[in-house]
């Protein structure tokens, strides 16, 4: 699936098994573009999903990483978002 700024999504019909993933993030958008998605799929997984981001924290466009996390904690029923 291809969108007309560029961005791509390669997708694999399957189950969202989750275990530890690594992605170093372009550095034109901030780690909150690649969070926001990440966070409505997370509880979908049949493991726990451990994320580590790599990248610029904020930016003009997209969510601060810190807003996700304020915005998560407020929220009991998400997974444990976890900086560091």
């Amino acid at each position: 699936m291809y969108s007309t700024v560029g961005t791509s999504l390669y997708y694999v019909p399957g189950a969202l098994t989750g275990g530890v993933v690594e992605h170093e993030c372009s550095l034109q958008r901030s780690i909150g573009y690649f969070l926001e998605f990440v966070l409505y799929m997370a509880p979908f997984m049949k493991t726990a999903l451990e994320l580590r981001l790599k990248g610029v924290t904020n930016d003009r466009d997209d969510p601060s990483v810190i807003l996700i996390l304020f915005l998560q904690k407020k929220n009991t029923h998400t997974q444990q978002l976890v900086l560091g």
